[in-house]
């Protein structure tokens, strides 16, 4: 990027950042969670529905400065880190895509919409964003010249993550493939033993949260999510139903919420809260409905996924004022649906293994990015119970990288 593409790409990130900053955050139906779960972790109980390190950043912004100046708070802290992950998506760009104009151009689409509207929401995906973005850069700086600094500051970022949110328990496996990788093709012994150890200790960490989850709430597990998720399915799906409950105990927990809405979390969420022994037979509960109606199930988790093709990544704004009218439109306009985004991370994912077939060689910028993206999608579709295009958000840089990648490889098969 030459230096006035560079002046230029800062000074619109900074501005559009602001600019989206100084709209209203929308009102979301999982912030009040985040702060009931804050106070659980403040009072030392593990909370049954959020991991640790959100819900904790906001009760300790709220401590120091008060409710107002939480939110504050939480806004400057997102914003520095998206800076931040622009830094990191740039390193990453630069490592993938040769082609500088390409590069602005998708550089400068990325900081125009979606990304910088979550910056001033009460929510994980701002941090979840950037927290992917400087990852990716660690891991690809890492396989580009392995130090023992960069080993110790993946780790850090894979315990913040996973205790962010859980769907990046993906790292657990990817990680691993790395290290491997490259042992047997740089012969690095010794860092790549020490990066293999401390995975293994932040997996052990992990799991030992969800021993401690366990013991409070008798699910293993780090949330109780799949499990309100399975309820808003069958409530949704249609194949709700009480009577295939095959145990006394799970029949009498979850007729207490029986007539509540699918999209009521509150009564579902206090019960829990209440009575953390219930949580295993509503579980159960629920898996005897989806055994009565394993056809029922899978077509709802079919029409789920169909629903999700022409929904959008957008950003995190409302149209409550002028400003926010505009920019609402604009990330609209710009924004591309999760169809296509399905459909192109297929193509990449056949190109890449038949050209890592037919090369013998392994990519490690190309082969990354889709194995994160791929691993992240079908976690998505597997585990998600709605809003796909929210969840998907940490991998939407990436796939703008990946299609970068992808324009300039077509370019060269044209030309030959």
């Amino acid at each position: 990027m030459s230096k006035k593409q560079n002046i230029v790409f800062w000074c619109v990130a900074i501005v559009i950042l602001t600019l989206y900053n100084l709209t209203p955050p929308i009102d979301s139906f999982d912030t009040p969670y985040y702060l009931l779960a804050g106070e659980n972790f403040w009072h030392g109980r593990i909370d049954c529905l959020r991991t640790p390190v959100y819900p904790l950043l906001l009760k300790c912004s709220s401590e120091l400065f008060g409710y107002k100046g939480m939110a504050v708070v939480l806004t400057i802290l997102q914003s520095l880190l998206y800076i931040i992950s622009l830094v990191s998506l740039k390193r990453i760009s630069e490592k993938a895509i040769k082609n500088s104009y390409l590069r602005f151009a998708l550089l400068l689409f990325y900081v125009i919409c979606i990304a910088p509207g979550w910056c001033n929401e009460l929510l994980t995906e701002s941090l979840s964003i950037s927290g992917m973005i400087i990852m990716v850069d660690c891991i690809l700086s890492y396989i580009e010249q392995s130090k023992i600094n960069c080993i110790i500051f993946i780790h850090l970022m894979l315990l913040f993550l996973v205790f962010l949110r859980p769907t990046f328990i993906i790292f657990f496996a990817i990680l691993p493939m790395v290290w491997i990788y490259q042992l047997f093709h740089f012969k690095q012994y010794i860092h790549n033993s020490i990066a293999l150890i401390l995975t293994i200790a932040c997996i052990i960490c992990f799991t030992g949260y969800c021993k401690s989850f366990q013991r409070e709430y008798g699910l293993f597990g780090s949330t109780s999510t799949l499990v309100f998720n399975k309820i808003y399915d069958a409530k949704r799906g249609g194949y709700w139903d009480v009577k295939a409950i095959q145990t006394i105990e799970s029949r009498e927990w979850i007729e207490q919420f029986d007539g509540t809405s699918y999209s009521n979390y509150s009564d579902v969420y206090s019960l829990i809260n209440n009575h953390p022994e219930a949580l295993p037979h509503i579980n159960k509960g629920c898996d005897d409905m989806i055994s009565a109606h394993k056809f029922d199930f899978y077509r709802y988790r079919a029409q789920l996924l169909a629903s999700s093709f022409d929904k959008r990544f957008l950003a995190a704004v409302n149209t409550e004022t002028t400003l926010s009218s505009v920019l609402f439109l604009t990330t609209l306009f710009l924004s591309f649906p999760l169809s296509l985004f399905y459909l192109f991370t297929i193509i990449v994912t056949i190109f890449l293994f038949i050209h890592t077939l037919k090369q013998k060689k392994i990519n490690p910028t190309l082969s990354l990015l889709t194995i994160i993206i791929l691993a992240h999608t079908l976690g998505v579709i597997l585990t998600a119970s709605d809003a796909f295009e929210r969840v998907l958000l940490p991998v939407y840089p990436l796939f703008l990288v990946l299609i970068g990648i992808s324009l300039e490889k077509a370019e060269l098969i044209i030309k030959q």
